[in-house]
């Protein structure tokens, strides 16, 4: 235990780690509320309506306009695409949960979007991961055509999930997804010709309702993967440690990294009853930099491992596991469940059977014919050139220990870069 405490000490204080200290926060309101299909429609009215305060004017309404037009299946309805184009949307009004009495009883349109002078109404229906139900869509459109005769209607269903809402959808609708208004939002956001406030309300809206935040996209968080990255990579056999660590208080075990800090502070911290001892302080330290800890939790080395991989002049598929990383040439991907071809760097221990004995990084190779028969030649080629071919009837080869590492840097020039640049050279020449 007092090895574990050390181990963490020295992880604590490492200077990423505590870089990662400023980083794991939120910057953010909106990061800790939940945005449901009703504020997600609000939020949308506002932008929509070119009257408000985002001073964009009719910019994300002939956004939407440009969507819904990109689609193939435009509508007999809907007013031609080369009068949209000219016309001026400044007119447009937006109403929120427009109470109406359809057929069946009261409904509610989550935007309509009316404008007297083009005699023009636009109907938005909102989903986020939900379907569309009890005939609402056909009763929207029936309503509009029934109280807006003559005028010329678009009708919209915007899923956020890009649902197949089966025979719920109405043929009058055009289905879009949320591309459209991340793709307004950053573009308005790389004009650079905002002020801060709007700025970072029109990021927050991308960020967390939209969208989904880019470390890449902010100088401040440019490097927190790599940060995190690196940090699983020196310090894997710390992290591996805490990941089986538990504390036993009142019968009960509790994993300190996937313990919740309510359930830490409400049922763990009150039951450790040694303030000087290893558990104690342990447990203390993680959820003392707990929102470091809930990032780092999974990650291995071989995360970092992947990202140099991908560095690699091969177009490459990878697949991460806790304790080894497979990867191929997506060329001979066959399908999902089984690689003709596949390499493996797998951490071991150097003596299996010896629990004290050094880990190791070896390198395995596999070559299988339980993948798609048209790549069964391939596999045969593999086996061949790898001094290992297939017996009969045989479906799968395995080399264990082609190469034994000590550990995965794969800077330029290192041992462990240049072995795995030959293994792939050496399969890329094969044909089908």
């Amino acid at each position: 235990m007092t090895d574990l405490l050390h181990k963490l000490n020295h992880l604590i204080t490492d200077k990423d780690f505590q870089l990662l200290t400023h980083l794991c926060i939120s910057t953010s309101l909106f990061e800790y509320v939940h945005f449901d299909e009703n504020r997600r429609s609000d939020t949308l009215a506002w932008l929509l309506d070119p009257n408000e305060g985002h001073q964009q004017g009719e910019y994300f309404i002939k956004a939407l306009v440009n969507a819904v037009y990109s689609k193939e299946n435009e509508v007999a309805s809907m007013p031609p695409l080369h009068y949209m184009l000219q016309v001026s949307f400044s007119g447009i009004q937006v109403l929120r949960e427009l109470a109406i009495d359809a057929y069946d009883g009261k409904k509610r349109i989550d935007l309509l979007l009316v404008n007297p002078l083009l005699k023009l109404v636009i109907v938005i229906e909102r989903k986020d991961g939900s379907y569309a139900k009890n005939n609402q869509l056909l009763n929207y459109a029936d309503w509009v055509e029934r109280n807006y005769e003559g005028w010329q209607h678009i009708f919209v269903l915007s899923d956020s999930y890009d649902l197949n809402h089966g025979k719920q959808h109405d043929q009058r609708y055009i289905q879009i997804d949320d591309t459209w208004i991340c793709n307004a939002l950053l573009d308005v956001i790389e004009r650079e010709n905002l002020t801060p406030r709007l700025e970072n309300q029109f990021r927050d809206i991308h960020d967390f309702i939209f969208g989904e935040w880019e470390e890449s996209r902010d100088n401040y968080y440019r490097n927190f993967d790599k940060t995190l990255k690196s940090i699983a990579h020196t310090h894997s056999d710390t992290l591996r440690l805490l990941e089986a660590f538990s504390v036993e208080v009142n019968d009960k075990s509790f994993n300190l990294l996937e313990t919740s800090q309510n359930m830490f502070y409400s049922d763990v911290l009150p039951n450790l009853q040694n303030e000087d001892s290893d558990f104690y302080k342990i447990a203390t330290l993680v959820h003392r930099y707990f929102n470091v800890f809930n990032h780092l939790h999974g990650l291995t080395e071989f995360d970092q491992f992947e990202e140099g991989l991908l560095t690699l002049n091969y177009q490459l598929e990878t697949e991460v596991h806790s304790d080894h990383i497979y990867f191929t040439l997506k060329k001979f991907i066959a399908d999902e469940s089984y690689w003709p071809i596949s390499f493996q760097l797998h951490r071991t221990k150097l003596e299996p059977d010896n629990e004290d004995s050094t880990e190791i990084y070896e390198f395995n190779a596999f070559f299988s014919k339980y993948s798609e028969e048209k790549y069964h030649g391939l596999a045969d080629r593999a086996a061949t050139a790898f001094k290992k071919p297939f017996r009969i009837n045989q479906k799968i080869v395995s080399i264990k220990r082609l190469a034994v590492f000590d550990q995965l840097y794969m800077s330029p020039n290192s041992t462990l870069a240049i072995f795995v640049e030959k293994q792939l050279s050496r399969i890329n020449e094969l044909s089908f």
